[in-house]
């Protein structure tokens, strides 16, 4: 058995992590302070604060609500974060692509690490947070199509192993709203 690494302590592990809900319901709102805690920017009086911190990659559809998003926290958010601060979260606009191709870049996102002082005195090295926002805007995929999400989902634990993730997905919308 393996001891269990995580994310946000005791709430979200590492490895693949899907949030999905209907469209408009706020999922990006949701996971985007999130994301920004495991790179140690939160409020003050924040509950969920990580043992780990991590650089963080975020793949979005919606890049400008990403950046308001993240002017939010800075502004109204209560951190205490300095400028430099957001230099660990990197945000990028997402490109439909077939997952072979999207999985490519894995190897360079594991090389930014971020050095964590451990208790013995030696440095973890921890494995950046990667944010896809959202499947259908990253993947060029049916996300119905469930042997074409099982290649999609084999080909980022193979190339993604040891990396927490984060895939932000739309619900079937025969679930319609609710």
């Amino acid at each position: 058995y393996k001891r269990q690494e995580y994310i946000m302590d005791d709430f979200m592990s590492t490895g693949i992590n899907v949030l999905a809900g209907a469209p408009g319901v706020g999922k990006t709102t949701l996971a985007i302070p999130l994301a920004l805690s495991v790179a140690h920017i939160y409020p003050v009086d924040y509950e969920l604060i990580p043992n780990i911190r991590r650089n963080v990659i975020i793949i979005s559809e919606a890049v400008q609500q990403v950046q308001r998003i993240i002017y939010s926290v800075a502004t109204f958010g209560n951190t205490g974060a300095r400028e430099e601060d957001f230099d660990s979260v990197k945000v990028i606009p997402a490109r439909r692509l077939k997952a072979d191709i999207v999985v490519q870049v894995a190897d360079e996102y594991k090389e930014w690490t971020y050095p964590n002082e451990m208790a013995d005195g030696g440095t973890f090295h921890a494995a950046p947070l990667v944010v896809f926002d959202t499947a259908n805007a990253v993947f060029d995929a049916e996300e119905n199509d469930n042997s074409e999400v099982g290649r999609i989902m084999a080909a980022l634990k193979t190339n993604f192993s040891d990396m927490p993730v984060i895939i932000i997905a739309h619900t079937a919308k025969a679930l319609g709203s609710g």
